[in-house]
């Protein structure tokens, strides 16, 4: 009879959606079937960091703002978790949030075209979580995740901790300021990496964990990998200005420096004329005495008039 009465509830919740938008169907499948991940992660990346590894290109254009790199299946403290599942990008799903994804979703690699950039996270990562109703199709995996990143907003997470945290090209932060700032605005731990170089340690991404039903979990010890930031050392938040590829110049001072460019080479032309000009006038003269001159000066009577005088 018990047996019954769970069969008749299974079915019921079956026709049901919960409270997340997630059929109990999929539910039953998360909790039950045999999986090959455990956790999903949202990658958030730091333009002007990820740029002190590679060759990039940040314009004045963007929003200075964490940026989305993907959302990846992970399965605890194995290497290998899933990737390049069945599945395939088709760039026309996504017109309908295309320039949402060029604001939060962008490559900072130099050259880079972000159509292949989220091409290469769907097809590597969003095909591994086709077992999810809420990540089975490239439509559904890039605006579930955009939702996702806008949920948590890492920015202002940061400047609201307890020893407030913000972009700086010249201050350095304890890692437990930051790691503190997180806990407190997210309830959780997540995964912090930075990038060293020139014995600077930057801030570079922040790996939040989530169920399957999409609650924030700590990621602990799970993730396993490099990148992960040296606690001994304190760690740089710079600024998109230290980045940002300058562009053409514009507005008033731009025009008074453009004329005071044209009036300099303007005086330039003219001296040059000037000097071609000086030049013209003593070859002519030395011609001028070469053929004759001495003759004409004596008998010039203005010559001698002017020599009496």
């Amino acid at each position: 009879m018990a047996r019954i009465s769970i069969l008749i509830i299974l079915v019921a919740l079956c026709c049901m959606n919960t409270i997340e938008g997630r059929s109990f169907r999929e539910l039953f499948r998360q909790v039950f079937e045999e999986v090959e991940y455990d956790k999903l992660v949202l990658v958030n990346t730091w333009g002007p960091s990820f740029c002190e590894k590679a060759n990039c290109e940040i314009i004045s254009t963007y929003k200075k703002n964490w940026t989305i790199h993907g959302l990846w299946p992970f399965k605890s403290n194995m290497k290998n978790t899933p990737i390049d599942c069945t599945g395939e990008f088709i760039n026309d799903e996504i017109n309908d949030i295309r320039n949402e994804m060029n604001l939060k979703w962008p490559t900072y690699k130099k050259g880079g075209i972000k159509i292949n950039f989220w091409k290469h996270e769907y097809e590597k990562h969003g095909t591994c979580m086709n077992d999810l109703e809420t990540f089975n199709s490239p439509m559904k995996y890039f605006k579930n995740t955009i939702k996702l990143f806008d949920k948590y907003n890492i920015k202002k997470i940061l400047a609201d901790g307890d020893n407030a945290i913000r972009p700086s090209d010249t201050l350095k932060y304890p890692l437990a300021y930051i790691t503190n700032a997180l806990n407190k605005g997210l309830g959780v731990d997540p995964a912090v990496y930075c990038v060293e170089r020139k014995k600077i340690q930057y801030l570079w991404e922040i790996r939040m964990c989530f169920n399957k039903i999409l609650n924030p979990i700590t990621c602990g010890a799970s993730l396993v990998g490099g990148g992960k930031c040296n606690p001994l050392k304190k760690v740089l938040y710079p600024t998109f200005e230290s980045k940002i590829e300058k562009g053409p110049p514009s507005g008033p001072k731009f025009m008074h420096d453009i004329a005071k460019m044209i009036g300099r080479e303007m005086m330039r032309m003219n001296e040059e004329e000037e000097e071609e000009e000086e030049e013209e006038e003593t070859e002519l003269w030395e011609n001028f005495m070469e053929d004759g001159n001495a003759e004409f000066m004596v008998e010039n009577p203005f010559r001698q008039n002017s020599t009496a005088l």
